[in-house]
């Protein structure tokens, strides 16, 4: 006698059985990580130009912090990426209002120096 394989599907005559394969969803997506990393190279390089402005290096990195922020923010990211990317640009405005202030500080003091006419 020779084994038959059965010609119709073996799931109609019981349709509440299990599928063969196993009865598991499939996993979730991935969540989307790109505005969550933007926001903490925000926060990073805007807090770098802080210090820098503080330091009187005057290095672009409040833009750098402006620039990531912006677009972390434009990812259209989750309430707390959205949290982290603000807090990198309102640290990188400050550095860059301080920046700017400082260049302009800096110009006025060298042309009010008596010393700096010579040249």
């Amino acid at each position: 006698m020779s084994y038959v394989p059965p010609t119709s599907d073996p799931f109609a005559a019981n349709p509440y059985q299990s599928p063969i394969h196993g009865g598991y969803a499939p996993p979730p997506p991935p969540e989307n990580q790109a505005p969550r990393i933007l926001g903490i190279l925000s926060i990073v390089s805007s807090s770098m130009g802080l210090l820098s402005v503080c330091c009187c290096l005057f290095m672009p990195f409040p833009l750098v912090g402006l620039v990531l922020g912006g677009i972390g923010l434009s990812l259209r990211p989750d309430p707390p990426a959205k949290t982290l990317n603000l807090i990198g640009l309102g640290i990188g405005a400050l550095a860059l209002v301080l920046w700017i202030v400082g260049m302009f500080l800096g110009v006025a003091l060298q042309l009010a120096n008596p010393e700096m006419r010579k040249f």
